[in-house]
């Protein structure tokens, strides 16, 4: 199994626990997501969570309690948070995002046996996959590279800093517009080109597997068979590449539980995860397709 796969099955596991089980059942049993009352907090949500995974809830309620006076949507944020339960989802959400947080540095673990966080209660399983987790890291070449970096020479420490500083308080998306004038920032002030790009490469690792475990543990993974396709173009990073695939209709991709991680299963019955980063509709006069531009990490 790849790194990928791994964290897609912890997302399915972390659903056993107490902590995610609890934060299940507040979208269950008050059927939350298809509220016209909640409908606002959990665009938000949706907006917002490739950046943040599980904190994206708790980031939801700061933004609307920053918008009560707000002459436009005022009103309806006042009747957003009227409703208690979105601000114990809120909450309900928060264990999950640290353990998602600390377990995702197991990229920069030297140990095989990893130490799970404490945040929830742990089942048998979880132990298992996340000790797999750090096994599998550490077979990835750059991976490897990325940890030896990490442990060993003081100026990638120095320059992860810095990209934080350029970023800012909030989370970047690899690959994004913001994420390129970061680099280009960063360049200006010179530095080790190989080591930027180790940076670069643990950040879009990072929000990879953050995103990974968000999205199936809410069973948002978008999946995408080879009859889906009418076209997929692709180009080639450093250690990724870009698809941009053309698909027929899909309810799963634009609708409200819809995802932003790909999987997407080959002809050669191979499956690739992708992050996907934009996602459109196009009508013509006889039809209406999709289309999904995402990043594959080839090596993860």
């Amino acid at each position: 199994m790849s790194i990928l796969d791994k964290c897609e099955k912890i997302g399915l596991e972390l659903r056993k626990t107490d902590k995610g089980k609890s934060a299940l059942s507040f979208l269950q049993e008050n059927n939350l997501t298809h509220s016209m009352e909640t409908s606002l907090f959990f665009d938000l949500i949706h907006k917002d969570y490739i950046k943040m995974h599980f904190w994206a809830a708790k980031n939801a309620i700061g933004i609307l309690k920053q918008n009560i006076d707000n002459p436009t949507i005022g009103v309806l944020v006042k009747k957003t948070l009227d409703n208690d339960i979105i601000e114990e989802f809120a909450e309900s959400n928060v264990p999950l995002a640290k353990f998602t947080d600390q377990l995702s540095l197991t990229v920069l673990s030297s140990v095989v046996k990893y130490e799970l966080p404490t945040e929830i209660s742990i089942t048998p399983e979880l132990i298992r996959l996340s000790n797999r987790l750090t096994v599998e890291c550490q077979r990835i070449n750059l991976v490897q590279k990325i940890s030896k970096e990490f442990h060993t020479n003081p100026k990638f420490p120095e320059l992860l800093k810095l990209y934080d500083q350029e970023k800012g308080s909030d989370p970047v998306v690899p690959f994004s517009k913001e994420d390129r004038r970061i680099l280009k920032n960063i360049r200006r002030k010179g530095c080790d080109e190989n080591l930027l790009s180790l940076v670069h490469a643990l950040m879009c690792i990072l929000s990879f597997i953050k995103s990974m475990i968000y999205d199936s543990f809410y069973n948002q993974i978008v999946e995408v068979y080879p009859k889906d396709i009418i076209a997929l173009k692709r180009k080639t990073l450093k250690d990724a590449f870009m698809i941009k695939l053309r698909l027929k209709p899909m309810i799963q991709i634009m609708g409200s539980n819809s995802g932003w991680i790909l999987k997407l299963y080959n002809a050669d019955k191979s499956i690739s995860y992708a992050q996907i980063f934009n996602k459109s509709c196009q009508w013509t006069q006889t039809s209406q397709d999709l289309t999904v531009t995402a990043l594959v990490f080839n090596k993860l």
